[in-house]
Parts: C-alpha cells; structure tokens; sequence
C-alpha cells in the first residue's frame, strides 16, 4: 500500500499546516526532508490572503492506510 509524505510546518500566524505529498520517495531521510522544507519555506511560493502558508518546519512523518474489507457485495 502506497504512503503519504506528511510535511509538518507553522504558518506566519503560528497555526500548523500540514503538506501531503502522494507516493515519495521511502527511506528519506531527516536531513533530506529538512532540507526540503527549508528549501519549501524560503521559496514562500504557497500563499493564501498574501500570508506565507510554511514558514517554520516542524516535522515530518509517512502516513499508510490500511483498509480491512469486512463485507463487499458481488
């Protein structure tokens, strides 16, 4: 089952916003992926209402999903 690469950061206002990034790379690690969201905070490129989305980072972590079918019609 696929990952989500979940980049964790603060806004301008000091409330989290999360980055969900579909299929990455597995095995990154800690210094690549705070590379990345330093990379992703000083470029400024996400905004909304004028104001930086990701300023600070603050974590990161893959999330997986499992689904256990417990009933499915033919």
């Amino acid at each position: 089952m696929g990952a989500i690469l979940e980049l964790q950061f603060k806004n301008a206002l000091g409330s989290s916003r999360t980055l969900r990034i579909n299929q990455p790379k597995v095995g990154l690690t800690v210094a690549e992926v705070k590379s990345a969201q330093e990379a992703i905070a000083q470029s400024g490129a996400f905004e909304q209402e004028d104001s930086p989305l990701y300023v600070e980072p603050v974590g990161a972590r893959y999330v997986k999903r499992v689904v256990d079918d417990i009933y499915q019609a033919e």
